[in-house]
Order: structure tokens, then C-alpha cells, then sequence
């Protein structure tokens, strides 16, 4: 007489595996936190009206403090470097980049000036100036 061996499947259990699965994606909404705009510390000036924008998915940041320091998208910059990262920026927006410039009240106006001249000799890119409201 032979004796045939049964084969034993091995399997993993998967009966806990959509608690398991659903307890992740609890805790990662929980615990993250969406980026928001990081720049330099600026006080805006008011305006009487404001509208907002309709998407800020493709939006890039420039933060001017009243001292002139420049922060494009969280960095540092000097205004030369200003159209070749909007440039950049541009390219992976495909052509819909709208460039938010936040401005201290005291910042001089030839800083924004030079911010002007870089983003125009740059693509053509739609400016949007950022103000609080007018309580």
C-alpha cells in the first residue's frame, strides 16, 4: 500500500485585511496635514474688493517682505533667478501657471519692479497680486 500525502495550502488569512486597510487610511487622514502657501512673513495691504482665485493648483508663490527678500515657491531667490524657476514652474503647470505675488505693504516698488521685468522676459504668465480685505 502507498500512502499518498494530502498537500497542504498554505494561505494567508484575509478575513481582518479591509479593518486592517480601512484603520491606515483613517490614521493617514488624520494625521496629514495639507500643504499651505510657505513664504516670508509679509503684512498685505487691504483692498476694498477681492476675488478670489478659482484653483489653486497651479499656482506658484512669490513672497516679498518689507526688507526686499524674495521667496519664490518657499525659496530663497534673487530676482534674476525669478523667470527661470517660473519658467520651470510654467512647463509643469502645461502652460496654466498663474503666479501669486505677496507683497509687504512697505516693500519699495522697484523690488516689485524687477519681479515685473523677470516674469515678462520670461512666458507669459498671469499675475495675481494678493491682498486681506478691507474690514
Amino acid at each position: 500500500m502507498e500512502w499518498k500525502r494530502k498537500k497542504e495550502s498554505v494561505g494567508i488569512p484575509t478575513t481582518a485585511m479591509p479593518d486592517i486597510v480601512f484603520m491606515l487610511i483613517f490614521f493617514f487622514m488624520v494625521s496629514s496635514v495639507l500643504r499651505t502657501a510657505e513664504g516670508l512673513p509679509v503684512n498685505l495691504p487691504q483692498a476694498k474688493e477681492i476675488k478670489k482665485l478659482k484653483s489653486r493648483v497651479d499656482v506658484s508663490y512669490i513672497w516679498v517682505n518689507k526688507a526686499g527678500m524674495i521667496s519664490f515657491d518657499g525659496q530663497i531667490v534673487e530676482p534674476e533667478n525669478i523667470r527661470n524657476l517660473a519658467f520651470v514652474a510654467q512647463k509643469e503647470a502645461q502652460g496654466n501657471l498663474t503666479v501669486s505675488l505677496r507683497a509687504d505693504v512697505e516693500t519699495r516698488y522697484e523690488v516689485i519692479d524687477k519681479i515685473h521685468h523677470e516674469l515678462r522676459k520670461g512666458q507669459a504668465f498671469k499675475i495675481n497680486y494678493s491682498t486681506k480685505s478691507a474690514s
